[in-house]
């Protein structure tokens, strides 16, 4: 989502969206890891959803393509999906 120049931040961070273009020009890039940072009462959350992630059958295909990409950028990838996926769980609500 575009982020209009000169416009102020939010005071609260669940105000703003998921992904935030700062840059008009900026150029698109492939993001082969994610980090969430979570409260810690999601950890059983995210708990289930790596065990799912786990069942899914990805294309050998589509998987070699992103370890190619992410190889040809200078990057290594794990090859499990749960194994690109990290979180920081902090105290509190």
């Amino acid at each position: 989502m575009p982020w209009p120049a000169g416009e102020d931040f939010p005071g609260d961070w669940d105000e703003l969206p998921p992904l935030i273009r700062l840059s008009p020009s900026a150029a698109p890039f492939s993001a082969y890891r994610t980090c969430s940072v979570l409260p810690s009462r999601l950890l059983p959350v995210e708990h289930a959803v790596r065990v799912v992630l786990d069942q899914v059958n990805v294309e050998p295909r589509a998987l070699r393509q992103v370890a190619e990409r992410a190889f040809g950028e200078g990057l290594s990838v794990p090859e499990e999906i749960p194994g690109r996926i990290s979180y920081v769980f902090r105290e509190g609500t």
